[in-house]
């Protein structure tokens, strides 16, 4: 019965405190209360804004994929193949395209340049001439 009694003054100090300062008492509430809710706010939004970045970069990936898919003149088992080979992951696709691209650069200039003929896969060698 004490510890009901203890507890029952406690609140009526707690009462009188705040009571007798109801006004600086809300003043402190509701800016606690402003900041929290401004945090809340500031740190939905940038949630919003990453998952955003996120979707943007992953339509950039597919575009970059799609593109080089076109560019390289992919046949549909070169595609899937790809697919399969990276796990349906469009970012590794993208990686493994552009390392062959980087790898084919050098080939294109040699046919550019009349030192290779890769042309159809009929001439699998490459020229003697430097």
């Amino acid at each position: 019965m004490s510890a009901l009694i203890d507890i029952s003054w406690q609140i009526a100090e707690l009462v009188t405190a705040v009571g007798g300062s109801i006004l600086a008492a809300n003043k402190v509430y509701d800016q606690v209360m402003r900041t929290y809710r401004q945090r809340e706010w500031a740190k939905l939004k940038s949630e919003k804004l990453r998952i955003q970045n996120q979707i943007k970069e992953i339509e950039l990936v597919s575009d970059a994929v799609k593109s080089l898919e076109s560019v390289m003149a992919l046949s549909e088992e070169q595609r899937k193949n790809l697919v399969q080979l990276s796990g349906a992951d469009e970012l590794v696709q993208l990686k493994i395209l552009l390392a062959v691209y980087r790898r084919l650069s050098p080939l294109v200039e040699l046919q550019n340049s009349g030192k290779a003929n890769f042309s159809a896969g009929k001439n699998k060698n490459l020229k003697a001439s430097d």
